[in-house]
């Protein structure tokens, strides 16, 4: 018989969830369960041709593990199965490079736009320089607004369905080019084919009943900015002239929350590590949902240190198994961020950069000016183009190409890649001063959430199976432009 030469280039990660082992694969994404002869195998081929390495395993040793463990037959089935999930594949897979990205058109799937660049509030941590983005507030004029429903429409590349999501600043200080926009938006999406869902994340301190009857009207989609009770919110989001915005956002926001299923996006910092008791009064309030994600600066008033990050991941794990405690009981908890790592496993959906910016997803400015993301408008390193010019086909290629999880080194043999996708941008450059670079301090708390996320999928799995649909479904309502990381 001619000798086979493979490589073992995917080196599964072990988990075990009631007695029983599975496999995540890198790769593939795949989560399956192992029998015997599989961890076997694993085990041989960690001994004698590590994973990872591109080192070659030869027939002889795939005849040994047969011949030391299991009969041919269940070898080869263990092996075959390596094959079919890309655990082991041919040499001429191992040595191609990936190529470099090219210019080309990619459809705009996702568009976030800063209608208002001022803000009345004061959140001390806010990335985007209390919504002034590193330059003068200004607000977004109806005519240019009008420009990026067109620019939306004009590169959705035949999408059914795109979505359109006000930004700021806080975007309701400019609520009459919104009002404006949707209208517009609406009257053009039929002759393009396309629908438009419209959506804004706000603080709700100047909502009105006006605009509430308005988001209901058009099934608008509204995310409230919110970081825990009365106390916790006020000392992190005061109002620009001074006290505290929960009681203003209360009255403001209870109208819509009885209309309309409504989000709750939270800011963690080491001022607010109690997830549980946040979680418990924003439930309590009437939120559809509440997501988590940890706060992306330099100043130590708010910064996480690792000890911050190691209780932010227990408190993660701790809703979750709470989540999972109710799912029997008939109540699916809104906690997006474990639905939404749970749809992800289950779609085995592998991630080659960390979301879609810059991608499938752009973000513009007041002035027109297109951006990767939200968190990156006006920085230039991050710049897209314009809605007069189009999107800079070179640029996007560059950044796609230079951003790719494989460029960074730390992420090539970690096994959570395909997750993560090598993280965010925005924090990478306000962390290491580099957005190419990998914030190797977060790295342990973000394997250990994603970690959470395969058991708490694998439990789920074995006793739930039936409701996993339900689950993947509700999760995909939950999903917004910002994904809640760790």
């Amino acid at each position: 018989m001619a000798t086979t030469r493979t490589f073992s280039i995917s080196s599964p990660e072990r988990f075990s969830v009631a007695g029983r082992a599975f496999f995540f694969i890198p790769r593939s994404g795949a989560l399956v369960e192992a029998d015997p002869a599989a961890l076997a195998l694993a085990d041989l081929l960690d001994r004698d041709g590590p994973a990872g390495r591109d080192e070659p395993v030869e027939e002889s040793l795939l005849q040994r593990f047969a011949a030391e463990y299991f009969d041919p037959k269940a070898a080869r089935e263990a092996i075959e199965g390596f094959f079919t999930y890309g655990i082991l594949a041919g040499p001429q897979l191992v040595q191609i490079s990936r190529p470099k990205v090219k210019p080309q058109p990619i459809p705009v799937k996702h568009l976030i736009t800063s209608v208002s660049q001022a803000c009345n509030l004061r959140c001390g941590y806010c990335y985007a320089d209390f919504g002034h983005y590193r330059r003068e507030p200004d607000m977004m004029q109806l005519e240019t607004a009008r420009k990026y429903v067109d620019f939306l429409l004009e590169n959705a590349g035949g999408s059914p369905q795109v979505v359109y999501t006000f930004f700021g600043g806080e975007p309701l200080l400019n609520f009459p080019v919104i009002r404006e926009a949707v209208r517009y938006g609406r009257s053009r999406q039929a002759a393009a084919g396309t629908h438009i869902q419209f959506g804004l994340t706000t603080n709700g301190t100047v909502m009105t009943q006006e605009m509430i009857d308005f988001f209901v009207d058009e099934e608008i989609e509204v995310t409230i900015s919110v970081d825990g009770s009365p106390k916790v919110n006020d000392r992190l989001r005061p109002l620009a002239g001074g006290g505290g915005s929960f009681t203003l956002l209360a009255d403001r926001i209870t109208p819509l929350l009885k209309r309309r299923p409504t989000p709750a996006r939270v800011t963690v910092t080491n001022q607010n590590l109690d997830l549980a008791d946040t979680f418990g009064a924003l439930d309590a309030m009437g939120f559809y949902e509440v997501g988590f994600s940890p706060v992306s600066t330099a100043d130590p008033r708010f910064a996480l240190s690792r000890a911050d990050r190691d209780r932010f991941v227990d408190e993660l794990e701790g809703l979750s198994r709470r989540t999972l405690e109710t799912i029997p009981k008939g109540r699916l908890l809104g906690f997006s961020n474990l639905l939404q790592l749970i749809r992800q496993i289950h779609e085995a959906e592998r991630h080659e950069h960390p979301c879609g910016a810059g991608m499938s997803l752009l973000a513009g400015n007041s002035e027109g000016e297109l951006y990767a993301c939200h968190r990156l408008i006006n920085d230039t390193e991050f710049s897209m183009g314009s809605v007069a010019a189009g999107v800079d086909r070179e640029a996007q290629a560059e950044h796609l190409d230079r951003l790719h999880v494989d460029q960074k080194t730390p992420c090539a043999s970690c096994w959570a890649q395909g997750l993560c996708g090598g993280g965010c941008y925005a924090v990478a450059k306000t962390e290491t001063g580099a957005s190419s670079s990998v914030p190797f301090e977060h790295c342990d708390s973000i394997r250990r959430w994603y970690r959470c996320g395969i058991e708490s999928y694998a439990h789920l799995n074995l006793h739930h199976a039936e409701l996993l649909p339900r689950i993947v479904r509700a999760s995909k309502t939950l999903e917004r432009y910002e994904q809640a990381p760790v």
